[in-house]
């Protein structure tokens, strides 16, 4: 799930938690990731990927590392 589409579901509380648990902002989540303006690290996916319960995945959010999801 692309972050946008998780804020859609989710709302933006909910990405504040994930974010927070990551060791992130919800402005660079809002601003930078989804936007398309940055690439999360591939530390930080991982983390982002456990902090949303596996609702966020590696390959959504770093899709040249770990393939697109099918």
């Amino acid at each position: 799930m692309l972050i946008k589409d998780f804020i859609a579901m989710f709302g933006l509380d909910e990405l504040d938690v994930v974010a927070k648990k990551a060791g992130t902002t919800l402005g660079y989540l809002c601003d930078q990731v989804a936007n398309g303006h940055r690439k999360p690290s591939p530390e930080l996916a991982k983390k982002l990927a456990a902090a949303s319960k596996g609702r966020i995945t590696l390959s959504d959010l770093r899709p040249d590392l770990w393939g697109k999801a099918a």
